[in-house]
C-alpha cells in the first residue's frame, strides 16, 4: 500500500508544486485541502500517513487544525510548514504536535527527505525538532 499523505496549504500554487514534487517519486498517494476546516474534515473520513500542514490559512490555521486532528487520532503524522521562521510561531506547531517545522520555502530535497524520515521512523509527532531547510 502506498502511504496517504494530505497536502493543507490555502495556496493553490504551493498546494500544485508539493503535490508535483511527491508524485514524481511515485510513492504516494496524495489528497489536497485548502484550509485547516477541510483537513480536519478529510481526517475524519480518511486516515493519512503523514499530514504537511501550512500555519497560516483562512477559517482555521494549520496549528488549530493540527492540534484538532490529534485530539481523534492522537498518533497522526504532521510536518508543519511555515514562511514565518520566528521560533515561537515554530514552537506552537511543535506543542500541537507536529513532529517538525519546515520553512517555506523549502527545498525539495529538504522536503522529500522530512517525508521520507516521518513515514519511516512512524513517530507520532510531537516532541520532535525543528529544522530549517
Amino acid at each position: 500500500r502506498r502511504p496517504r499523505v494530505l497536502v493543507v496549504d490555502d495556496s493553490l500554487a504551493n498546494r500544485r508544486l508539493t503535490e508535483i514534487i511527491l508524485k514524481k517519486q511515485d510513492k504516494y498517494t496524495i489528497d489536497l485541502a485548502s484550509d485547516g476546516v477541510e483537513a480536519v474534515e478529510a481526517c475524519r473520513s480518511q486516515e493519512y500517513d503523514l499530514i504537511l500542514m501550512d500555519f497560516f490559512m483562512p477559517n482555521m490555521d494549520g496549528v488549530e487544525a493540527t492540534r484538532e486532528i490529534r485530539r481523534f487520532r492522537p498518533k497522526q503524522r504532521v510536518i508543519g510548514l511555515t514562511g514565518n521562521c520566528l521560533d515561537e510561531d515554530q514552537q506552537k506547531f511543535i506543542q500541537a504536535g507536529a513532529s517538525q517545522v519546515l520553512v517555506k520555502p523549502c527545498k525539495r530535497d529538504t522536503l522529500l527527505t522530512a517525508v521520507f524520515r516521518a513515514l519511516e521512523d512512524g513517530g507520532g509527532g510531537g516532541g520532535g525538532g525543528k529544522k530549517k531547510g
